[in-house]
């Protein structure tokens, strides 16, 4: 989204209301929306009534639709020649001037702590305090990956988060990961980058919104997809997985057609209600799942790992948040 974008929505109808169509109401009704996420692209530094009127139209228009239940501040995205100081300004000035126009709405709309990829570490604290002084302790922290995998990063992140809340002496808080990148497109097993940030403290983990789908029949891309394994937390490629029978069942049971696209949707879904499963059993008995792992340096790893943070391996409910 641009500014010139939303001054051509407020003075159109038309424009705003097709906005709304395809971008809200049939994407909410398709499920395909859960947390709004917003980028904003600036190639010059815009006037404050222009801040104002982006951020006029994020509240009037996206957020307080009535099936929107969580607020987002947008992402600034500035152009990648600009300093690290000119992104965090930027994306500050915004945050001040949401927050400012909040204030005089009467709503029961909540604010995620949405922290972009490009905050650097030194100002981690800084922008968590104003989070918690703005709106609240009772938190839901949302960490942007920037596309890249949870072990190139993020953890540290997440380590940071975690710390600041310890001497905050606040419990009430979970962190949400999206952004990411979930797997390898490599010709060799890899970790599951989903289970390793939960093993890590993050909470829950949302999708890429950066996701480059390649056209059909284009050379190489036969062979990329890789079936999870419970039994390591390692994706496979199908020729090696150890529970690639297990995959076939599924892909003849339940999808109709024997295409190649039919055959990476199955692949999607198998591997999806596995890693969710496997979630599941992380957040109920972290210790006692990760001692039934197959492969035992893997296995010792991850137990060394859930040793040290037992205090945040237990998934926080989100029914403490809404």
């Amino acid at each position: 989204m641009t500014y010139e974008k939303v001054a051509e929505f407020d003075n159109d109808n038309r424009k705003r209301d097709e906005f709304i169509k395809e971008h809200l109401t049939r994407k909410l009704r398709e499920n395909k929306v859960n947390i709004p996420f917003i980028n904003i692209k600036i190639d010059k530094k815009p006037n404050i009534k222009e801040i104002e009127q982006m951020c006029q139209f994020l509240i009037d228009v996206i957020y307080s639709h009535p099936k929107i239940s969580l607020i987002v501040p947008p992402k600034v995205t500035l152009p990648e020649e600009a300093e690290v100081y000119e992104k965090y300004d930027s994306f500050r000035t915004f945050l001040t001037a949401l927050s400012d126009i909040l204030e005089s709405y009467q709503s029961d709309v909540r604010v995620g702590y949405f922290i972009p990829d490009y905050i650097p570490r030194t100002k981690f604290f800084e922008l968590i305090e104003y989070y918690l002084n703005k709106f609240g302790e009772n938190a839901l922290i949302i960490l942007d990956a920037g596309g890249k995998r949870f072990s190139a990063g993020s953890y540290s992140d997440v380590s940071l988060v975690h710390r600041k809340m310890s001497f905050q002496n606040i419990e009430s808080y979970a962190i949400y990961l999206f952004n990411h990148k979930g797997r390898k497109k490599s010709g060799r097993e890899a970790p599951s980058e989903d289970l390793l940030a939960l093993i890590n403290g993050v909470n829950l983990v949302g999708p890429n919104h950066k996701v480059i789908r390649l056209p059909r029949n284009v050379a190489g891309r036969e062979g990329t997809g890789k079936i999870f394994s419970e039994e390591d937390f390692l994706f496979y490629p199908e020729n090696i997985a150890p529970n690639v029978k297990e995959f076939q069942n599924f892909y003849n049971f339940h999808i109709k057609g024997k295409s190649k696209e039919k055959k990476d949707q199955a692949r999607d879904i198998f591997n999806d209600i596995k890693i969710n499963a496997s979630a599941i059993l992380l957040s109920s008995n972290a210790t006692e799942t990760l001692s039934n792992l197959k492969r035992d340096e893997f296995k010792d790893v991850l137990k060394t790992i859930a040793k040290n943070r037992q205090n945040i391996l237990q998934q926080k409910s989100l029914e403490s948040f809404t």
